[in-house]
């Protein structure tokens, strides 16, 4: 089925805006800001300013919306800057531990990892990704050591993706899993979920995706003997926050998320952030 509503040019695109209500004082520039960001995309930060659809609020002004699109961008930025640190650590700490326990080549090795995961098929993505991978470290081992045919672990780890390691510790054997876990003092369960939770963010951000007010399609699990996350929401994106915090704390990363988050707030006025499951005040934090 061919959709045959006409494709509107970008001068087009914000008469349209202005004939439902937004007030745009300088059109020409509105214009090239379509022209690179695209209307559907600028959209979605657009509804919370319309009560009736395709009805702008009485006062909505074309920066209103520009403000809240340049927060969420800055938004995921940052997420990503926490993601770089947890990743790196996890990847060290999953690493390390299998090799002391396994040696250099005991991920090749489907045996050590409980019987129901998919050893194969992880292994053949990495080994895809591995294969991508044109850093010095690679290319100078696949000249050096021609006949093997693995890496170990420690360099191995540094080519695979977050996504990787989230699944590389999920296929571990209990017992595993909850020598790492311990290391955060926090529960084997939990630490599955983080890692798969970290993933998806992480995929939200890479793909330019909306996060300010999201409803989380994975949701991790929190530790129920640890106070501070009793009343924190998992479906938004706050529970991101009080996560990294825990374990910046754990990793003894000297560096404040929320403070971080409040300084992007104060650049941005106007932001719901109980849209993102934060209380109203932030002194909470």
């Amino acid at each position: 089925m061919k959709y045959t509503k006409p494709y509107k040019t970008f001068a087009d695109q914000v008469v349209i805006w202005q004939q439902r209500g937004l007030i745009v004082d300088d059109p020409k520039s509105a214009e090239k800001i379509f022209s690179r960001l695209n209307y559907y995309r600028l959209s979605a930060y657009a509804l919370p300013f319309q009560l009736k659809k395709d009805i702008f609020n009485s006062g909505t002004k074309w920066e209103d919306i520009i403000n809240l699109y340049e927060f969420d961008r800055k938004l995921r930025l940052k997420l990503l800057g926490c993601l770089e640190t947890i990743e790196v650590a996890f990847r060290t700490a999953i690493c390390h531990y299998m090799a002391l326990k396994f040696g250099s080549f005991g991920y090749v090795d489907n045996s050590n990892f409980n019987p129901k995961f998919k050893h194969a098929s992880w292994y053949k993505n990495f080994n895809k990704e591995l294969n991508r991978s044109t850093e010095t470290f690679v290319l100078h081992y696949k000249a050096k050591y021609k006949k093997s045919k693995h890496f170990p672990i420690w360099m191995a780890a540094e080519t695979m993706t977050f996504g990787s390691i989230s699944k590389l510790y999920q296929g571990l054997n209990f017992a595993d899993q909850k020598a790492i876990s311990k290391i955060y003092n926090i529960p084997a369960p939990v630490l599955e979920s983080w890692l798969h939770f970290f993933t998806y963010v992480r995929n939200l951000c890479a793909h330019h995706a909306r996060v300010w007010n999201r409803e989380l399609a994975i949701r991790p699990k929190y530790p129920f003997k640890i106070n501070k996350f009793d009343s924190i929401r998992n479906d938004r994106i706050v529970c991101f926050f009080v996560i990294v915090d825990y374990l910046f704390n754990c990793l003894d990363v000297k560096n404040n998320v929320f403070d971080d988050f409040k300084e992007i707030l104060e650049k941005h006025t106007n932001i719901k952030i109980d849209h993102m499951g934060f209380d109203k005040k932030l002194s909470s934090y």
